[in-house]
Formats: C-alpha cells, structure tokens, sequence
C-alpha cells in the first residue's frame, strides 16, 4: 500500500486513541499530579526569594505546611528532592530557574513538574508485577534537566516482596529525612501525624482531583509573580 494511503487508513484510529487519552483516568491522575507538583515548586520559588538569607529548615517546614493544609498530601519524594537540592553546595543545578527567577521561571517550574511526575510514574511502574515478574524501567536521555533531576535521586536499595507482591526502594539519606520531617513540622503539622489523618492523606493523595490542582497552581503562579515582581 502506498505510504499517503496508509497514513489516510491509519488516521482515524490515531485521532480516536488521541481523544481517549483526553478522558483517560491514567492520564487524568498524572495531570493533576503534576499541577499539584508545579504549586507545589512555585511556593518553593516564593519562599525562596521572599527570605533575607533562605533557611532549608524553614523552607521544608512552610512546604510541610502547604503540602499538608493546602495540597492535601505529602509528597515525599517532592519533597526530599527539594530539599536534596537546595542543601547542596551550591544549590543543584535543576532548582536555578527557581531560585533566580525571569521571565522563563513559570514555563521552567511546569516543565520541573512534569520531570518529577515521570520519576514518580517511572517508580510506580517498577511496582508493578505481572506473574510474580517486576519491570525495572531504564532509558538514556540527552534531556540536562531530567539528569540533574535524576542526580537528585540515588536510589541505594530496591526490596521486592514476593508475598505482598509490591516493591520498594530506598534512597540515600531517607532515614535522615525521615527525622528531620519531625524536626521541622509546625505544631499544626504535627498534629496531623494520627494515623488515620496519615491514611486520609494517602488516599487523597491517589485520588487529586484534576480541576482542584489546576486552581491550587494558577493561584501560586499568581502568588509567584507578585512575590518576584516578574511578569
């Protein structure tokens, strides 16, 4: 068949599975975590430049506070990239365009969201088992910023539970991590660390509502400009 007449035939079925993605409840989640992400990295921006000297601990603890109040869940791998990040000496490269803010900042922190939402779906797919089988997700890209993300995310240890059928990683530093999130909670934050406000989290945190994200983030880009006086 000639190539213009396949391409004609394949069409249809191409714009129909292109409309399904759309609606897609996959899609759906992955979107609406990723606006949760980019809130989420434009209150970091804020934070960042609206401080006289900008304290780590400060910072991680205002973000547990949105996370928590205003996100509705705890993203901790977000969460322990940032602070990853903006430990080092100097800060990592993949937080610049947040920490000097242009014209560019709004478009970069949305394409830092998506970074992390794939990282997140990546780690995801690695849970996943079909006939007691686990597909370990690798790739190569010449994408700086997915490194710089990735430099971000040294994954020491890989658990696989046969009997819960689930795997589960370890990074370096999620031990210290861990103890520094109690160090730095609010007492507001603390006080949501019962169990069951913990599982209530959880299960919000798998079911972000798509449309609730996207006000969450154009009310922080909003926020964003007005801290940064960048338009």
């Amino acid at each position: 068949m000639p190539a213009d007449d396949l391409r004609e035939q394949l069409k249809p079925k191409a714009r129909e599975f292109l409309t399904s993605l759309h609606s897609s409840p996959l899609v759906l989640k992955r979107e609406a975590w990723a606006l949760g992400a980019e809130a989420l990295l434009l209150r970091f921006s804020s934070l960042w430049k609206t401080a006289p000297k900008p304290d780590p601990r400060r910072i991680l603890r205002d973000l547990v506070d949105f996370s928590i109040f205003e996100l509705g869940a705890l993203p901790l791998l977000e969460l322990t990239l940032i602070w990853s990040g903006i430990t080092a000496k100097p800060v990592a490269p993949f937080f610049g365009p947040l920490i000097s803010p242009s014209d560019k900042t709004l478009k970069a922190a949305r394409g830092m969201a998506w970074d992390m939402t794939h990282l997140r779906a990546l780690q995801d797919a690695a849970r996943q088992t079909v006939l007691g089988s686990f597909f370990i997700p690798y790739f190569a890209s010449l994408d700086a910023r997915w490194r710089a993300l990735l430099r971000l995310n040294p994954i020491r240890v890989m658990l696989v539970d046969d009997a819960k059928r689930s795997a589960n990683f370890s990074r370096a530093r999620d031990v210290e991590f861990q103890i520094l999130l109690g160090e730095v909670m609010s007492p507001r934050a603390t006080a949501e660390r019962a169990p069951a406000k913990v599982q209530a989290r959880r299960l919000a945190a798998k079911n972000l509502e798509r449309e609730a994200m996207a006000q969450l983030a154009k009310r922080e880009r909003e926020a964003w400009k007005a801290s940064t006086q960048v338009q």
